[in-house]
């Protein structure tokens, strides 16, 4: 019996035990989570490995502005950085360019976008509004989603029916895009003195989401030729500005655009 008892006492303290070590982790995990803490973000341009000759100038691979954004779990903003370049402090390119984002720690999505101002496409300007009009030290201000961020959509026109602005592909400023680990969740914990530290890669590659394509056409030997019109097929009216958030085969596009030779 006294054996029985000894052995009872003995559980006993070891359940105690257990539990009070499981209510430490849990107090502990708890504590984790939505903690401001700084991020260090780089940010690269990435040229497309499939692209043999890249006919990309230095101007149209230029950062005149980038935007970083952190979105926590549920979906709301949680952390903003906007970097706008000037003559003399330019964002360096291709980069990789080092900033701080305040965050909170926990699950969290972490994206850029870049040359938000292009006129080669457009955005709407509600939708800019949303991207750019964002109170870096009152983020929890902003109504902006995650899910309305993946959302929005670039435009070859903007305007409506009585007054359309068409696309100035001497803008020279290409719209680009990109994300943490493949747009897929990373974990945000608190380091040293306010650091934060991600589970992943902290390098956001940048791409640009449009194409550049340049059309030469000549006579041959003994032909004399001069065009005075072209004509392009399936022209993309739009798309995601976030790359990888739609299926570009279903994308709309005007059957034909027609132009005049010597002009683009």
């Amino acid at each position: 019996m006294k054996n029985k008892l000894k052995y009872m006492a003995l559980c006993l303290s070891l359940l105690i035990g257990v539990g009070a070590c499981s209510e430490e982790e849990i107090a502990y995990s708890a504590g984790e989570e939505n903690k401001e803490v700084i991020l260090q973000l780089n940010c690269q341009l990435q040229t497309n490995q499939e692209v043999i000759v890249s006919r990309a100038s230095t101007a149209e691979n230029r950062l005149n502005d980038l935007h970083f954004y952190v979105f926590n779990a549920a979906g709301e903003l949680t952390g903003y950085k906007k970097l706008v370049a000037t003559e003399s402090s330019p964002i360096p390119t291709p980069g990789p360019e080092t900033v701080t984002v305040k965050a909170i720690t926990g699950e969290a999505y972490i994206y850029a976008l870049a040359n938000l101002n292009s006129t080669i496409y457009y955005l709407d300007d509600a939708d800019k509004n949303k991207l750019t009009g964002i109170d870096e030290a009152d983020v929890a201000g902003s109504s902006l989603t995650r899910d309305e961020f993946l959302a929005i959509d670039f435009k070859r026109q903007y305007g409506n029916a009585s007054h359309i602005i068409s696309p100035n592909p001497t803008d020279g400023q290409f719209m680009m895009s990109g994300y943490l680990n493949g747009g897929k969740a990373v974990t945000i914990t608190a380091g040293t003195n306010g650091a934060g530290v991600i589970s992943e890669s902290n390098v956001i590659r940048l791409y640009r989401i449009l194409a550049k394509n340049t059309f030469t056409i000549e006579a041959g030997n003994g032909v004399t030729f001069t065009p005075s019109t072209y004509e392009l097929h399936n022209v993309a009216v739009g798309g995601k500005l976030v790359n990888g958030t739609a299926d570009a085969t279903t994308a709309d596009v005007e059957s034909s655009y027609s132009g005049m030779a010597g002009k683009r």
